[in-house]
């Protein structure tokens, strides 16, 4: 079977977890202090790789519920899964100076990627178990979710990993990021957004920027056969939750929505 991270891409040293003003496009800038937050372009792929792969293999809540990966194989899913979303032209950076010390990864996320998607199922002998239960969880939630049906598009504007580096966390880069992302879309013609938010943290900074919850997930009571998937860890957090909005490419860009859960 394909890669999972793969799978997801086609179908927060901090990792916060899954700019109100001008739309951030070329030079365009959202500063915090010296610190600005703008598009990623071609030529800064492999710093926001560089920046990003050590903190979700480090820090990724629910990489703490199995074993590490000795074989490299988390580190190239993860790679594939990054370098997708950084073609799609939606991600954003934190600069301080030249210096990339957060990014926000974003993509277009269609219909047919989730609904006509495969489940993998559980008794696939994966190389790393991390990537084949997230997407496992991931697409289920989803696809009995559906909330292409009920809000209506058949493409949403997916706000993915967000990271801060340890040295300057507290200043505000994930939310603003996050913001700058959610407008990013907005310009872009998006009319919906999702965020799978696998900790409370980042969960909180998604609801600052507008989103509303829509579903939630505990994942003391995610099991398959009868067994939790994601236990119990100092980091794990207590749930997965679903954020979700509606964009306008004008001001306020994030509109909230009341969505009661099918599941």
């Amino acid at each position: 079977m394909s890669s999972f991270m793969g799978a997801l891409a086609k179908n927060g040293r901090s990792l916060s977890r899954n700019m109100t003003s001008s739309v951030l496009r070329g030079n365009s800038k959202a500063k915090s202090g010296d610190i600005h937050v703008q598009q990623v372009p071609e030529s800064r792929y492999r710093d926001v790789l560089d920046h990003i792969t050590p903190i979700f293999l480090q820090d990724e809540p629910l990489s703490q519920c199995f074993p590490h990966c000795t074989t490299g194989q988390r580190e190239r899913d993860f790679h594939e899964y990054a370098e997708t979303q950084l073609r799609s032209g939606l991600c954003v950076m934190a600069l301080d100076g030249s210096t990339v010390v957060g990014a926000c990864l974003s993509r277009p996320l269609k219909r047919d990627q989730v609904i006509g998607c495969s489940i993998p199922p559980s008794d696939d002998p994966a190389e790393d178990p991390l990537i084949a239960n997230v997407a496992r969880m991931l697409i289920t939630v989803h696809q009995q979710l559906n909330l292409f049906e009920t809000l209506g598009v058949d493409t949403f504007f997916e706000v993915g990993l967000l990271s801060v580096e340890p040295s300057h966390t507290g200043r505000g880069l994930a939310l603003k990021m996050a913001r700058a992302s959610l407008e990013l879309g907005a310009s872009q013609g998006f009319r919906a957004a999702k965020a799978d938010c696998t900790s409370a943290a980042s969960a909180s900074i998604m609801g600052r920027t507008g989103m509303m919850p829509v579903h939630r997930l505990l994942y003391d009571e995610y099991k398959i056969d009868n067994r939790v998937v994601f236990k119990k860890t100092p980091i794990r957090g207590p749930a997965l939750t679903v954020m979700a909005a509606r964009l306008q490419d004008i001001q306020p860009h994030v509109l909230p929505v009341e969505i009661k859960s099918k599941i």
